[in-house]
């Protein structure tokens, strides 16, 4: 009987508590420009602001003010989905397989190192901005370039669904001039 009521309690719970997940990035098929590369890249897990580190979603109220969008959820730890969508992108787009995570166990070596620091991705108003810095570290010739990165996507409508979409418009304009770059 006490494994009955817990049972009904979680269905009831669960049941009361529906969220809309999300997540960025699983859409990037539209590569417009192919490379032929063999080099091997390495990829640091992507740095982003605290507010996009837990779970539930955030949109500017204010300019001063982050608020949580009630009932929605990262699907994924966004650090570790825009870091895989990244490698992802980077594989379709310069036709190269030889682009991990780093530090990976089984390869000792790599000829460029990209690091990806997100400080800004949050909607606001009727736009989505996304500021970033990031450097690509050459290890052949052991120099480091540094770049700033800044976009801002119209969001069509006051959806949470069109405000994801314009965020994955955003990263993946990001996406590009990293791929670019390399």
């Amino acid at each position: 009987m006490k494994k009955f009521l817990i049972f009904i309690t979680i269905i009831f719970l669960g049941g009361c508590s529906s969220k809309e997940l999300y997540t960025l990035g699983d859409n990037i098929d539209n590569i417009r420009e192919l490379k032929n590369s063999s080099e091997y890249i390495a990829v640091d897990i992507v740095k982003v602001p605290t507010y996009l580190i837990n779970s539930p979603i955030y949109k500017k109220d204010t300019p001063y003010h982050l608020k949580r969008i009630e009932n929605t959820n990262w699907i994924n730890n966004i650090d570790k989905q825009l870091t895989h969508t990244l490698i992802n992108y980077l594989h379709k787009s310069m036709n190269n397989n030889n682009i991990y995570t780093y530090p990976w166990s089984n390869i000792k070596r790599f000829d460029k190192r990209v690091s990806l620091k997100i400080t800004k991705f949050i909607a606001y108003r009727d736009k989505v901005d996304l500021e970033a810095t990031y450097q690509i570290y050459n290890n052949i010739n052991k120099k480091t370039l540094n770049y700033f990165f800044n976009t801002k996507e119209k969001i069509k409508s006051n959806s949470t669904d069109e405000m994801i979409k314009s965020m994955n418009r955003a990263y993946l304009k990001l996406m590009r001039d990293i791929s670019n770059k390399l």
